[in-house]
């Protein structure tokens, strides 16, 4: 199953030059990282969060193990077993996207390529107008506990006048030994 947020106003190549994608395109890129997480056994694919070059490195590291699955992504097998936490209203796709990762050790995280969907809660759909900065800050902390280190607190230091604080996820899948 490949899912896709009602507010996507494009999709874009991450590299220089970005180049918006036609849905024939779109359609491939999506085919291409489903056949990736069949033939890899994993069961969640997705794309880059970002088009900043300052947090990713689609050169280098086109493909990444650890990926907030959001905006556009698939998903097979034991993930699509695996149930929001209702609770978290608000926050359960961090949650679920934790869960992931440790149930099934990594994502297949295509990161040459980006999903817009504008800016987070600055739309029209989803949870905007149904959870307020209080339920959220709950939630939030409600998240920070039961993940602790994986979890960083405080704002993201590169995003200015942001009006929710983001969520980040901070899950090792490298050798720092095998890096030096």
């Amino acid at each position: 199953m490949f899912f896709v947020d009602d507010d996507v106003k494009d999709v874009r190549t991450t590299f220089p030059k970005p180049r918006h994608l036609k849905a024939k395109g779109i359609q491939q890129i999506i085919e291409n990282a489903i056949q990736a997480i069949t033939d890899l056994d994993l069961t969640v694919c997705c794309f880059s969060r970002t088009p900043n070059w300052s947090i990713i490195d689609p050169f280098n590291s086109p493909i990444v193990p650890v990926q907030f699955a959001t905006v556009g992504f698939g998903v097979r097998g034991a993930a699509r077993r695996r149930v929001s936490d209702e609770s978290l209203m608000g926050r359960a796709d961090m949650d679920w996207g934790l869960r992931t990762l440790r149930d099934d050790r990594c994502v297949y995280a295509d990161i040459r390529y980006f999903f817009d969907n504008g800016t987070i809660f600055g739309g029209e759909g989803g949870n905007v107008g149904l959870i307020d900065e209080e339920h959220r800050k709950t939630i939030t902390e409600k998240i920070e506990k039961r993940w602790g280190k994986y979890v960083p607190k405080g704002r993201i230091g590169f995003r200015k006048n942001q009006s929710v604080v983001a969520l980040r996820m901070k899950v090792p899948r490298s050798n720092p030994t095998a890096l030096k």
